[in-house]
């Protein structure tokens, strides 16, 4: 038993120091890095993982490119650090915070579809109800999605059979990277 205990100990400072092996894949699925060796640091239930890509490996990490752990749990990259030395800080999300969805604008009196099945990071802010007009429940979101031009206030994310409807937007700094777009849903 002892043995036992002291091979976990070994193996766990090990993959602690000198990483694992993950496989990259670009968002675009154009870029595929297999058996990068790097450490992995899991966050709580959150879902969050910080992750320092090598630059060997890959030279501009992305948002929404994937990262597979060795337990085949795919992250994707939802915020990237300036490089330091050879290394990229990357910000992670288990990949079930992410979703496809896609982006409809209020033309000529009906809801047409402009994008098709763009890849973004879904966060409930809160929830309430509103008893003085009937019973409706809203739900307030954050939808994280790539730096588009394209998408403005005026659209919604079609997620699944739901509808979030942009009220706000929060670009990065650099209005290159990732928007950040404030949402609600209303349920009568």
């Amino acid at each position: 038993m002892a043995w036992t205990d002291a091979f976990a100990e070994v193996n766990t400072s090990v993959t602690g120091y000198f990483g694992e092996l993950v496989n990259y894949l670009s968002l675009d699925g154009l870029t595929a890095v297999n058996g990068i060796t790097a450490t992995l640091n899991r966050g709580g239930d959150d879902g969050t993982a910080d992750f320092n890509m090598p630059v060997a490996s890959v030279a501009a990490p992305a948002f929404g490119d994937s990262i597979t752990d060795p337990d085949s749990v795919v992250w994707r990259i939802s915020e990237v650090g300036q490089k330091f030395s050879d290394r990229t800080p990357c910000v992670l999300r288990r990949s079930d915070f992410w979703f496809l969805v896609n982006i409809e604008q209020f033309i000529s009196g009906a809801w047409e579809t402009m994008t098709t099945n763009v890849y973004v990071m879904i966060e409930i802010n809160s929830s309430f109800e509103d008893l003085d007009d009937g019973f409706i429940e809203t739900n307030e979101y954050t939808v994280k999605s790539q730096y588009m031009l394209s998408t403005t206030q005026k659209m919604r994310f079609k997620w699944g059979t739901r509808y979030l409807y942009i009220t706000g937007e929060r670009p990065d700094m650099s209005n290159s990277f990732f928007t950040e777009w404030d949402c609600s849903e209303v349920e009568a």
